[in-house]
């Protein structure tokens, strides 16, 4: 008589338990890949605004390394400070620089009037005149250099290594007054906080 063997198998209790297992399995790596992802993510979004924001003071750092000891004369025939500061506008600080790039050998000066400021966006923004000596059509031309920025401040170092909260210094009484001696950067950013750069200027 033959017999009928055995065949080896799982059960439906077995089949239940390993299905059970998988899906926890698989809700787990999904849980840790989900989690990676916004790390990377938060990682990449960190990385960008770090590049943000050092381009910005990139800007701001050769430009007042750049500065030069020009005033210019503004639409309506009177002259401003070599560099000044401003508690009014969009414009909080206006100076003139040289080493201005003129790749195709235009008959034009070398320097340049550049100025900071927050618009109404709260971007901060570098701005710059085509001439030095404008007219009543001379329109600064805005470059966006970094979003949500508020509260942008500078304090200037005078002769007597002491710092001055505007320039030229209210003790000045309009006199002629050279550049100052380094200038201190600082804003706030909505999502890191309170930035600061210090800047020595090579022609103080």
């Amino acid at each position: 008589m033959t017999k009928v063997k055995n065949k080896s198998g799982f059960t439906l209790l077995e089949l239940l338990i390993a299905m059970a297992i998988f899906a926890t399995i698989a809700v787990i790596s999904y849980s840790g890949l989900s989690s990676m992802l916004k790390t990377a993510k938060a990682v990449e979004i960190d990385a960008n605004r770090l590049k943000e924001v050092q381009t910005a003071m990139l800007f701001m750092q050769r430009d007042l390394l750049q500065s030069v000891n020009r005033s210019v004369r503004e639409e309506y025939g009177s002259f401003t400070k070599v560099l000044q500061s401003n508690d009014q506008g969009n414009v909080l600080l206006e100076f003139t620089r040289g080493g201005r790039r003129n790749p195709a050998n235009f008959l034009r000066s070398s320097l340049q009037r550049v100025g900071y400021g927050i618009d109404d966006d709260e971007n901060l923004v570098r701005y710059i005149w085509p001439v030095l000596d404008r007219s009543q059509d001379s329109k600064a031309v805005k470059q966006d250099l970094l979003k949500e920025v508020d509260n942008l401040q500078f304090r200037f170092l005078n002769a007597s290594n002491t710092w001055a909260e505007s320039w030229p210094p209210i003790s000045s009484n309009n006199k002629t007054v050279p550049l100052p001696l380094a200038v201190e950067i600082s804003f706030d950013l909505k999502d890191w906080g309170r930035i600061k750069r210090l800047i020595v200027l090579p022609n103080g």
